[in-house]
């Protein structure tokens, strides 16, 4: 709980803390346009949405489906090894066709892993 209000009180000081620096770590002034403010909302929305899976995943795949940890690292270790291969590949073709056909599939091949792990 005390994370979560420093983590509130820090959200507020740094924009003011940034704006008031000659040479800011990170340029407020961006947030101005509402594309840029999208972009980033839904970015850090993708991330957390992520994140918020690799830590519930293992949790549920031990506590509610009874497998073991060794049993947990093998089920999700093909995840892992296709996040080694697609994240350089996505990296070359990001700069070839842009990021809105990569971030729409990656999105969807997400869904349909994840759709995986609904009960019949």
């Amino acid at each position: 709980m005390l994370l979560l209000v420093y983590a509130g009180f820090s959200s507020v000081l740094f924009p003011l803390w940034e704006a008031g620096r000659q040479d800011p770590l990170m340029e407020i002034k961006l947030f101005c346009h509402p594309v840029y403010t999208a972009g980033a909302l839904a970015i850090t929305l993708a991330v957390m949405a992520i994140m918020g899976s690799l830590f519930l995943l293992p949790i549920f795949l031990q506590d509610v489906q009874g497998y073991g940890p060794l049993a947990t690292g093998v089920i999700l270790l093909p995840e892992a090894l296709a996040a080694m291969v697609a994240l350089p590949i996505a990296g070359f073709l990001t700069g070839r066709v842009g990021p809105g056909p990569l971030a729409l599939t990656g999105a969807s091949l997400i869904i349909w892993g994840y759709s995986w792990f609904n009960p019949p």
